[in-house]
């Protein structure tokens, strides 16, 4: 399984782009985890809610072989299917607002099933994350499931202990080191595309608001973080710092795809 392509998929409120009736628009993005490279984005519909626009990017995107991150709320039948339609994996996390499969997943004998544990320490802070996996059980019924898992994640800060379970559903028969790895790598679209957009190029502070000019926009700051990425950025800010002094590089980079970069 090492090798796979896994794209994290979520959606981004732009939110200095509010209309005068209210309403921001809502766009979702599909990132590739290793890559750090946007692969499609599409505006969620007035009216409309994230779940039907996922199956729309879903559909324009090349499945094939790959691995879908996909959070609690995209936990649906439909959106499965059309993964693995696909001839791709999704790993779907399970909350309550999937009562009954919610139900199903914490059936399984958990304590009896081994454990893979591994631990991080920052100062102050240490965080171990364990993971349990099983085939999936004949009373859980989803699309293509292969694998449920039930993830504890436990956090202790200057002596004060907080303990978080979750459960997955995959149709990747795959290790439970490689499960945990693909969960948590998932939050690589908030952290290096979202909270980059909200930071480096201060999106929920403009004021572009007519027509698809919001859109555009924030396709324009997908592009330029996922150069900047392929180029081997460490820190988007200081590489955006870094250009700003040399023009220069940036038609290179804009030609090639190569610029040496902080």
């Amino acid at each position: 399984m090492a090798g796979r392509r896994v794209i994290a998929i979520d959606g981004k409120t732009v939110r200095g782009a509010r209309a005068a009736g209210g309403v921001a628009p809502h766009l979702v993005a599909a990132f590739d985890h290793a890559a750090r490279v946007v692969l499609g984005q599409v505006a969620v519909a007035a009216k409309a809610n994230e779940i039907p626009t996922v199956r729309i990017l879903l559909g324009i995107l090349n499945l094939t072989s790959a691995v879908v991150t996909i959070d609690a709320m995209h936990c649906q039948d439909d959106t499965a299917q059309t993964i693995v339609d696909g001839k791709g994996d999704y790993v779907l996390t399970v909350k309550r607002n999937r009562p009954s499969l919610h139900a199903a997943m914490r059936a399984p004998p958990w304590k009896h099933i081994p454990t893979h544990s591994y631990t991080e320490k920052t100062k102050g802070r240490r965080v171990t994350r364990t993971i349990k996996t099983t085939i999936v059980p004949d009373w859980v019924t989803f699309p293509g499931a292969a694998v449920v898992a039930q993830l504890r994640r436990t956090v202790t800060v200057k002596g004060k202990k907080t303990i978080e379970v979750v459960y997955v559903i995959t149709s990747a028969d795959v290790p439970p080191r490689t499960l945990a790895a693909w969960v948590q790598g998932h939050w690589i679209v908030e952290n290096a595309l979202h909270y980059v957009r909200d930071t480096a190029y201060a999106e929920d502070h403009s004021r572009v608001r007519t027509g698809q000019a919001p859109r555009v926009m924030a396709t324009l700051r997908n592009t330029a973080i996922s150069l900047l990425n392929l180029a081997g950025a460490t820190n988007i800010t200081a590489a955006l710092r870094h250009l700003n002094r040399r023009p220069g590089k940036i038609i290179i980079l804009l030609t090639s795809g190569k610029a040496t970069l902080p």
